[in-house]
């Protein structure tokens, strides 16, 4: 991966595909990098439960630049043919600055906000700790998948949730054998031991990456 504070040649593609070169923004599967305003992009990453976020300038104006940018929409940045961030958008703040464009400013956070759209009702009685994830997993999430969820076979006398946010409920499980957790940018779940985590790529603790003078390659 290049050094994110180089500058980064934004190169679009007609057919939406993820690429292998430079940096795409897509906005629910819709190729969105065009409309990216110029060293607007900014993504934060933070390790383990963190949330990561990050945050952009949509321009619409003309034909071309069209998008409407709205709470709620899935955000997928890659670089390099490398998906560097996925979540959805929490707030759009609309303003005007020239004559007949709008810029949307676009602040983004992970999927870590959508396991918290149902909260946990239920106790379980000598399970693993495997168990009870694979079952709040089924019975309270949507679109998730638990495949790097890893040394959970310790066995649990009893615990219960009470209307607590999934994300509570996983960090109430990681706390009973010191574990930590985080969700990655395809909707996974990790669960493991602190001392054999692995970030989702190269970071430090909180680490600011601008892409800035954004160039636009013609299709």
């Amino acid at each position: 991966m290049p050094n994110v504070n180089d500058a980064i040649t934004i190169t679009e593609d007609v057919s939406a595909q993820r690429i292998n070169s430079g940096v795409q923004v897509f906005i629910n599967d819709v190729l969105a990098t065009k409309s990216v305003e110029r060293n607007s992009l900014i993504r934060e990453n933070i390790l383990t439960r963190q949330v990561d976020r990050a945050r952009f300038t949509i321009k619409k104006y003309g034909s071309v630049h069209v998008l409407n940018p709205t709470v709620g929409q899935e955000v997928e940045i890659y670089n390099d043919g490398i998906k560097i961030f996925g979540g959805i958008i929490i707030k759009v703040t609309q303003r005007i600055q020239q004559y007949k464009i709008l810029f949307f400013d676009v602040e983004c956070e992970d999927y870590t906000r959508l396991l918290d759209r149902k909260l946990v009702i239920n106790s379980y009685k000598n399970q693993t700790i495997q168990e009870i994830i694979e079952d709040i997993n089924n019975n309270f999430l949507t679109g998730f998948t638990i495949n790097n969820v890893t040394g959970g076979s310790r066995e649990v006398a009893y615990i219960a949730f009470n209307y607590i946010p999934v994300s509570q409920a996983l960090q109430r499980l990681a706390d009973l054998i010191s574990f930590d957790w985080y969700v990655d940018f395809d909707k996974d779940i990790h669960f493991f031991a602190k001392e054999t985590s692995f970030a989702p790529f190269e970071i430090n603790d909180v680490n600011l990456n601008l892409i800035k003078n954004l160039s636009l390659k013609p299709d």
